[in-house]
């Protein structure tokens, strides 16, 4: 089993729906977890994380991304 990593600038570049489908097209109908390191946000929107790195991902779009597929139904 590989592991496939959906980076903030793959997001920026494709967005949130991209975003989704892809992570739907790698589970397909398997049970799964998803889950965000903090680190993924951008420091303007999450000041307090131990590894800021310019460029992360808004706040509004990791809201999104878990309210967009399959699991938000």
């Amino acid at each position: 089993m590989g592991v496939r990593i959906l980076d903030a600038p793959w997001v920026h570049q494709h967005g949130v729906e991209a975003t989704v489908r892809e992570v739907l097209a790698i589970v397909g109908d398997a049970p799964t977890y998803l889950t965000f390191d903090i680190d993924c946000l951008d420091p303007v929107f999450a000041p307090g994380t131990g590894t800021p790195v310019a460029g992360g991902l808004s706040s509004a779009q990791a809201l999104s991304i878990p309210s967009c597929g399959r699991w938000a139904t």
